[in-house]
């Protein structure tokens, strides 16, 4: 088999309400790039990439597109099925930068799966028989704001929220945290999540003041050196979110004992090929993943549950659907969620069907 064809399409996803961060980073809109890879033999697979906006990561949209332009042509020819050595070939063309890669490799994924006739969590290593549960991503505000988005998503049956801290206040930081932990309802799951919002002060100060709180933190700081200084110094469990951008830098945080729990997300290590090493490392070193993505539609939805569904259901805490900030369907047959939790769809490949009248015309096409 080989690949003859590439496109890239460009979408804006309408945030639903506006989501804010840590920061004052708001969020109305994020810029997705899908990507089709056609083959000699009829299949067609689908990817996506979309970057948390500009200011979440060292990613954004027209990164992705630019480095599509980079490695398209470079792969007409490539068997796809072959999805290690694709990400050989895309490494040694274009080092680092793995979030561009992202949507081409999920793209082959697809391929393989239909070619196979399998559905992708059965080729990342079987499909584990458990829910995935879903975790909330509670947009800050006021404690009683933050409260009332913990409700929103627990009527419809969520147990797991993410709640959005790292303000400049590390007091207003608490005074949320006791507000949601006062509503607090049993089996609930909660992560403090700064997203690199807090300086090492600012965190520190934060743990002094929390107090007891059955809570992880997640990526107080913005640098490695300062995760690794807060949980040397706190001791408080800690997961870690955007430094963890590929299989080296989760290595060294294990080497160094400075995580407990890993956020892997697709787009930000570079496909699932880099999110199944990351998933596997984390799985011999026994600590727990939350299998994510940076932002994306139905289609990067598909994606997250095939490698959260293939995942040991002990170390796979929960998952997050990205479409809680999209409001446009690009694909029909993504994973249904019912009562806060879904499952990876049994069909072949990803499992999914392209909107095409969504995705508008190709931006580029390589051939």
């Amino acid at each position: 088999m080989k690949i003859t064809r590439i496109a890239a399409y460009q979408v804006t996803l309408t945030v639903p309400s506006v989501y804010k961060l840590s920061g004052g980073r708001l969020f109305e809109t994020l810029d997705s790039t899908i990507v089709s890879i056609q083959t000699d033999s009829g299949l067609t697979g689908w990817g996506e990439a979309c970057p948390f906006g500009v200011f979440y990561g060292p990613a954004h949209g027209h990164g992705v597109r630019a480095g599509v332009a980079e490695l398209g042509p470079r792969l007409i020819g490539a068997n796809p099925m072959r999805v290690e050595r694709i990400n050989d070939f895309m490494d040694d063309v274009l080092p680092g930068l793995n979030y561009v890669k992202s949507a081409l490799d999920m793209a082959c994924w697809d391929i393989l799966g239909k070619a196979l006739g399998q559905p992708v969590c059965e080729l990342m290593g079987g499909r584990s028989d458990h829910d995935l549960w879903i975790a909330a991503s509670v947009s800050t505000g006021t404690p009683e704001e933050v409260v009332a988005n913990v409700q929103r998503f627990r009527d419809i049956g969520y147990r797991c929220f993410s709640v959005k801290v790292g303000g400049e206040d590390p007091s207003l930081d608490v005074a949320r945290v006791q507000a949601v932990m006062k509503a607090r309802r049993p089996n609930e799951e909660y992560i403090l999540d700064a997203n690199r919002g807090w300086s090492l002060e600012a965190a520190l100060r934060f743990a002094s003041l929390l107090g007891a709180a059955d809570a992880w933190i997640e990526q107080p700081c913005k640098t490695y050196r300062e995760c690794l200084s807060f949980k040397r110094r706190t001791g408080l469990p800690l997961s870690l979110d955007e430094i963890l951008t590929g299989p080296d830098v989760l290595l060294q945080a294990l080497a160094d004992d400075a995580v407990d729990a890993a956020n892997l997300k697709t787009t930000k290590v570079g496909g699932p090929t880099k999110m199944r090493r990351m998933r596997d490392i984390c799985h011999e070193a026994g600590i727990s993943m939350s299998i994510q993505e940076t932002g994306g539609s139905d289609i990067a939805f598909a994606a997250i549950c095939h490698i959260a569904q293939s995942t040991n259901a002990a170390l796979c805490r929960h998952i997050w659907d990205p479409r809680e900030l999209a409001a446009e369907t690009l694909a029909h047959g993504a994973p249904v969620v019912e009562g806060g939790k879904a499952r990876a769809s049994d069909r072949p490949g990803l499992g999914i069907d392209v909107v095409m009248e969504a995705l508008g015309d190709p931006v580029a096409v390589y051939e």
